[in-house]
């Protein structure tokens, strides 16, 4: 069982796209529980979180959300470990609002959870395809992970507990999902 971590972004509509994506893996026992994690500033947002019976955290301050955090996310991963804080999975599934996981997605992640290692020296994580190029956000990632040789947490993967509780991918081994992770066009 996975849990979500979903960076809201302050797109109501491409959050509520996310949100509705994941309920088939709701259906089939596969995702736990989801949270939202938003800096509040967006109303509406707690509300979406509560309706689709997800749980919500409002970061701020050193993990605000805004345009500065991208790198500070990228190098630490504090709003990706809020969110995970507030949920019981031991894998996560990270994903920012807009993010649709594509066709037959819940069996390839099955197939990963099924076969991975969460702990250890090098843990097991998993990438849509597509999922690391995500406009700003990507490039601050990419860009944290060349300058600090740690591997970025990044909406898309699949990460245990363990590298979240790291704030970083760094050691990781990386597999790439057979499956693509699709945008929201208004995200």
């Amino acid at each position: 069982m996975i849990s979500a971590v979903i960076r809201a972004g302050g797109n109501l509509e491409a959050l509520a796209v996310t949100l509705a994506g994941l309920v088939p893996a709701v259906a089939e026992g596969i995702l736990r529980d989801a949270v939202i994690v938003d800096d509040g500033t967006v109303p509406g947002v707690q509300d979406l979180a509560e309706a689709a019976g997800a749980a919500y955290v409002a970061v701020n301050g050193d993990d605000t959300l805004g345009e500065d955090a991208m790198v500070d996310d990228a190098l630490g991963g504090g709003p990706w470990r809020a969110g995970a804080g507030v949920v019981k999975g031991p894998w996560f599934l990270l994903l920012a609002a807009g993010d649709l996981p594509g066709p037959n997605w819940i069996p390839a992640l099955e197939r990963f959870i099924r076969r991975a290692r969460g702990g250890g020296a090098a843990p097991d994580i998993a990438l849509f395809p597509g999922a690391d190029a995500g406009g700003l956000r990507g490039l601050a990632g990419a860009l944290a992970t060349r300058v600090t040789r740690r591997q970025a947490l990044v909406a898309g993967m699949i990460v245990p507990r363990s590298v979240i509780q790291k704030g970083d991918a760094g050691g990781a081994r990386l597999q790439r999902l057979s499956v693509k992770l699709e945008r929201h066009a208004d995200r």
